[in-house]
């Protein structure tokens, strides 16, 4: 374990990020007051009213996340804001899910569990580009300010390909969740 960890320092800080993250969104969740909980259970409860407009959002929230964190990979400042967007992700996630569960309990546990499928795909994909978009910008820091010697035009090539592999995915993810998870939603509910 320490040999992997040495060896894959980014990804295991990452990892360990992606972890804390997940556990500070349900601790934050155990901190809410009366109101605020009752706040959310009314959101859920709308949101089971119309989830059609929801998951739309969240298609199109997901694929500006996408394009933005792979643009603040080009950019040296682009590791903090990546970090910053990328805790935010994984924290609103966790966050969601222990709202639903609690919120919906173990009766509407097909719900969620389709509800969150593709939302765990999303999470997941953001952390693949998280980690090239990171790995690229620090390279573009070592390149330019340690004058390192790097083949760039490989790297670009292959965060290139990142990219278009994400939005493919991502895309793909969107219209399983609009036209398949939609429809098996209403049955459900």
């Amino acid at each position: 374990m320490k040999k992997f960890i040495k060896e894959n320092k980014l990804l295991s800080i990452l990892l360990l990020i992606t972890i804390i993250s997940f556990i500070a969104g349900i601790l934050f969740h155990a901190t809410l007051k009366e109101e605020e909980f009752n706040i959310i259970t009314n959101n859920i409860n709308d949101l089971l009213k119309n989830h059609n407009e929801t998951i739309l959002n969240n298609i199109i929230n997901t694929n500006i996340t996408t394009i933005t964190l792979w643009l603040l990979g080009i950019s040296i400042i682009g590791v903090l804001l990546i970090l910053i967007l990328y805790i935010l992700k994984v924290f609103i996630f966790s966050f969601e899910l222990i709202s639903f569960i609690t919120t919906l309990k173990i009766k509407k546990i097909g719900f969620i569990l389709f509800y969150f499928l593709p939302k765990t795909f999303n999470i997941l994909l953001l952390f693949i580009l998280s980690y090239f978009s990171i790995e690229y910008s620090i390279n573009l820091f070592k390149y330019l300010f340690m004058h390192k010697n790097i083949n760039f035009n490989k790297s670009t090539k292959k965060y290139v390909k990142i990219l278009l592999i994400n939005i493919v995915l991502n895309i793909s993810i969107s219209l399983i969740n609009y036209y398949i998870v939609l429809k098996l939603l209403k049955i459900n509910i």
